[in-house]
């Protein structure tokens, strides 16, 4: 869901103010503000995404800039109840572990998401298998007829029907072929 200029400059504000590491994210780019930290998981990934030639721009001072979405990381210099009171009614915090949060508009999932896609195909809940290996995953688990979470998920666990091996394990293979659905 597309966010205004307005509330994403207010994001930029409190992201700067809160000392946490940012990558913003959008369906058409993704930013990097260079006046914030760059802690070392942000460092790794912004290597990873040179060394696959992946575009990340710095973030720019133009009026009508806006973010989708966004990702932080933090320690324990970063005032993290100040962020999350900062994103109240704009976006929801998803804590992915290790340090590592997602930020996505209020009320957009991706369970909303499939919810969607059931009203377009006419397709029951009962019909729909869900697989998530991350805490970004369970709205969706959640709404889905069957949720099914990767082994190397324990954040996810509590959410899920059922349980499968590792994704290096061809967990979701595996878990496709419990359910006769392969």
């Amino acid at each position: 869901e597309k966010q205004t200029p307005a509330c994403s400059r207010e994001i930029v504000e409190l992201v700067r103010r809160t000392n946490v590491a940012v990558l913003y994210e959008r369906s058409d780019a993704m930013f990097i503000d260079r006046s914030t930290r760059i802690l070392p998981y942000l460092q790794d990934l912004l290597k990873l995404y040179e060394s696959k030639h992946v575009t990340v721009s710095d973030l720019p001072d133009d009026a009508d800039w806006y973010t989708d979405k966004f990702v932080i990381w933090y320690d324990e210099q970063s005032d993290l109840a100040a962020f999350q009171a900062g994103l109240t009614g704009k976006f929801d915090y998803i804590d992915r572990g290790n340090h590592f949060a997602e930020m996505v508009p209020c009320g957009c999932s991706k369970a909303t998401g499939m919810e969607k896609m059931m009203q377009l195909l006419g397709a029951d809940r009962s019909q729909i298998f869900a697989v998530g290996d991350s805490l970004n995953d369970r709205p969706m688990l959640e709404a889905a007829g069957t949720g099914i979470a990767m082994g190397d998920s324990p954040m996810l666990h509590p959410y899920a029907d059922y349980i499968t091996a590792n994704l290096a394990d061809d967990g979701l293979e595996k878990a496709l072929a419990h359910f006769d659905l392969i």
